[in-house]
C-alpha cells in the first residue's frame, strides 16, 4: 500500500482508572489511509464487539495536571464493505500498547 496508516482510538465514556472493553461500548477505533492515490485505495478495520481481549486500560489519570495513561490490546478484522480487499492485511493484532497524554478541556 501507499501511504500511512492511521490507527486511532478514543474513549465515549471516560470513568476514571479501570478497563474499557468493547462490550461495554466504551470505545471505539478508527482506521485509514493516508496519501492513497485513489479514493478506493485503502483498507477499514473493526474490532469484534464479542471479543473480551480487546481493552483500553486506564493506569493513571491526573485531572489537575490533566495527565492519562494507560495500556490497550486489539486485534482488527477487515471490515467486509472495505473499498481495497485484495491487498489488506486480514487480521492486524496490536498487543501491549501504551500511552502517556497529556490532554487539553
Amino acid at each position: 500500500k501507499s501511504g500511512n496508516q492511521i490507527i486511532s482510538f478514543g474513549l465515549r465514556y471516560f470513568n476514571g482508572i479501570g478497563k474499557y472493553t468493547k462490550t461495554s461500548g466504551a470505545y471505539f477505533v478508527n482506521t485509514r489511509y493516508t496519501e492513497a492515490p485513489l479514493v478506493n485505495d485503502y483498507c477499514e478495520y473493526q474490532t469484534d464487539s464479542l471479543d473480551k481481549t480487546n481493552f483500553i486500560n486506564i493506569t493513571y489519570y491526573d485531572p489537575i495536571k490533566k495527565i492519562v495513561s494507560g495500556t490497550f490490546s486489539f486485534s482488527l478484522k477487515l471490515n467486509f464493505s472495505s473499498p481495497d480487499k485484495n491487498t489488506c492485511d486480514t487480521i492486524i493484532d496490536i498487543t501491549e500498547g501504551r500511552f502517556d497524554l497529556r490532554y487539553y478541556q
